[in-house]
């Protein structure tokens, strides 16, 4: 069970702080309720204590995850498959999953495709979703507000990219000297 003042994530809404736990009742039933005060939003939750679990509440990255997850948008990106139903599907289900390193593979894979080609607007809105449950998560585990988060993120996806990039051209550079040398 969560208490007041911990940081939580949930699946579909994203990170929030645990602003208090009423007592409300619904159907002459009386539940306790979670309510969550979100990070990116000015919105808050109200989720039942009893389906906190079954709904995937969980708390926020820990300072290991926030490692692994700045590893992960280091990474070379995946292959995504090109048909674009397929890859939404694929990308969705991380997405929906909450957890923090498929988000984090959506946001890097995406960065990159983006910076291949330009993305379809959906692509776009997905990318876009994904960096602020991203930077909502690392916010709160990093504590610093969610717009710091975006630019590190930001800022580590921009420099991979640069370095894959410097790494191809020395490589296609040395493969050129090779092939002079080869033929002297």
């Amino acid at each position: 069970m969560f208490e007041v003042e911990d940081k939580v994530v949930h699946p579909a809404h994203g990170a929030g702080v645990i602003a208090g736990i009423e007592e409300k009742e619904l159907l002459d039933e009386y539940s306790q309720y979670y309510i969550i005060q979100l990070t990116a939003t000015e919105m808050k939750l109200m989720i039942p204590v009893e389906t906190a679990d079954e709904i995937g509440l969980r708390p926020v990255a820990k300072p290991a995850q926030v490692r692994t997850i700045y590893e992960t948008l280091r990474a070379k990106p995946r292959d995504l498959v090109n048909d674009f139903k397929k890859r939404q599907s694929i990308l969705t289900a991380q997405l929906k999953s909450g957890e923090i390193l498929e988000v984090s593979e959506v946001v890097r894979d995406l960065f990159w495709r983006n910076e291949d080609s330009p993305l379809s607007p959906t692509e776009s809105r997905q990318l876009e979703g994904a960096q602020e449950q991203l930077a909502g998560e690392l916010s709160l585990a990093e504590d610093v507000d969610v717009e710091e988060s975006l630019v590190r993120v930001n800022d580590t996806l921009r420099e991979s990219f640069q370095q894959k990039q410097l790494e191809k051209q020395l490589a296609a550079a040395n493969g050129a000297e090779s092939g002079v040398a080869a033929d002297s």
